[in-house]
């Protein structure tokens, strides 16, 4: 038993100091780095203070947010879903986040520890009664350390076709396979997002491809992370990713992924996919909020096919100059609205510190085609009178400035309004008028301080905060 404590104190310096020097945790070759055996990073904290195990002290040599990770305080069983070939930082801070379970978890607790893409079962155990040192000499710990140990400190060249890949496709088949307990289940992910099975390359999800909707429950549909009539799990079970925080080609790519993801696991696979971390500790808090919410739109009657994000062409933003011949500016358009009960039109105009700040109008309506925006300023519906591209006054007292739409269309329950931040970077404040029935009613927006994105998470606009909606234009009414 003293051979065991020793190792594990020796650990823990060099761990955490891994962990402060790694850089990233994107999927990569992985470099070595050598590590003691055992795997028991925080058990220097709990055992240098006190013999009782639930110690939360920490030392110099373990600080940081590492040493002080936070545990649940019920009793969970844990399934780690670990991709061969991750970096060695990143296998570093599991290491320590199974010693912390170890060491400070809550007795009756069960861990298993799966390999991926091939779903080999390196560990499972469950925390007993008592101190560290009670628990370090339960036969069935010994027994699995050596095991876990060599899986995370194997540096062997992993195939590129095959590195930090999770095998999704045998997720439910290990999950129930595994289950021993009544207990809540915590899913930890560890791998990339970006799917590819070579033996099955029609479905990668490499080179910017996502599967569409249909994909997911469709009977014609063969994609291998379907759920093909096995039993799905319990919707209360959290199912947390860790991954690079800049999967996929792109933003677009970024997006389409987690849209797919978040519809997979509601509609399919079952559990809450809570969020996409980059840390091990982020899975390992008390409670973990809902997170990603499901897309409200979900369209399961289409094809079933992959999809590639497109090719972004950034199309150059018209001069401020009116749109239409007539050369009708905003003020005598929404003069015209409250004149003309037949009239809708809405304006919209915005204050920033930052002088770029660009806020755009997206107006469609439902069963009619196009949107009205700066590159569509005419549509059957409606037309957009001026594309404004700098911040202005929210003041009523003169709006010649503002940009404004006129609609044909009268049912606001059809129309599907988006604020755009297509520019800047500061906070925003915008006011939005409406002109309907004669009648006018304002209410307010905001964006806080993020990037513009010019507008190219607009196939995916529910997942980003550079948009703003759909907005409830009767909201003051």
């Amino acid at each position: 038993m003293k051979n065991y404590l020793s190792l594990l104190l020796a650990w823990s310096a060099s761990a955490v100091t891994a962990i402060c020097l790694a850089a990233s945790v994107g999927c990569q070759s992985p470099v070595h780095q050598a590590d003691p055996p055992i795997v028991e990073a925080g058990l220097h904290a709990a055992s240098s203070s006190t013999p009782d195990s639930t110690s939360t002290s920490t030392s110099a040599s373990a600080s940081g947010a590492q040493s002080a990770m936070v545990l649940p305080d019920e009793p969970l069983e844990y399934f780690f879903f670990v991709a061969d070939g991750l970096p060695m930082e990143l296998r570093s801070e599991l290491r320590q986040a199974i010693a912390q379970l170890i060491a400070r978890g809550k007795a009756g607790s069960t861990i298993h520890l799966i390999r991926t893409p091939d779903h080999a079962a390196i560990a499972s155990f469950e925390l007993g009664e008592g101190t560290v040192a009670q628990r370090m000499r339960q036969r069935a710990l010994q027994k699995v350390l050596p095991e876990i140990n060599a899986f995370l400190s194997d540096t062997s060249p992993v195939p590129e076709d095959f590195r930090c890949q999770l095998g999704l496709p045998r997720l439910l088949d290990s999950y129930w396979s595994l289950k021993q307990t009544p207990l809540l289940s915590r899913i930890i992910l560890i791998g990339d997002p970006v799917y590819h099975d070579p033996e099955n390359p029609i479905w990668s999800f490499r080179g910017g491809k996502y599967p569409s909707d249909a994909t997911i429950n469709a009977s014609t549909s063969t994609l291998p992370m379907k759920r093909m009539g096995r039993q799905p799990l319990a919707s209360d079970i959290p199912v947390v990713w860790i991954a690079n925080d800049a999967f996929g080609v792109d933003q677009l790519h970024h997006d389409a992924l987690t849209r797919f993801y978040t519809l997979l696991f509601a509609k399919s696979l079952g559990g809450q996919l809570s969020f996409f971390g980059r840390t091990v500790a982020s899975a390992m808090q008390p409670s973990l909020d809902v997170g990603l919410a499901t897309p409200d739109e979900f369209f399961p009657d289409g094809f079933p096919q992959m999809l590639r994000v497109p090719t972004v062409v950034e199309v150059p933003k018209p001069t401020d100059s009116p749109a239409t011949p007539d050369n009708i500016n905003p003020q005598a358009a929404l003069e015209s609205a409250r004149r003309d009960p037949t009239q809708t039109a809405i304006a919209i105009n915005w204050t920033s510190d930052d002088p770029l700040t660009d806020v755009d109008i997206r107006l469609s309506v439902k069963g009619q085609p196009g949107e009205l925006n700066f590159t569509n300023m005419n549509t059957d519906f409606g037309r957009l009178l001026r594309d404004v591209r700098r911040p202005g006054s929210l003041s009523d007292a003169n709006r010649d400035n503002w940009e404004v739409a006129v609609i044909k269309h009268d049912n606001m329950a059809d129309l599907i309004f988006w604020l755009n931040l297509y520019e800047g970077q500061a906070p925003s404040a915008i006011k939005i008028i409406l002109v309907h029935r004669g009648k006018e009613s304002s209410q307010t927006a905001a964006f806080p301080p993020i990037q513009g994105d010019r507008a190219l998470a607009s196939l995916f606009r529910k997942m980003s905060p550079a948009w703003h909606g759909p907005v409830n234009l009767l909201a003051n009414r």
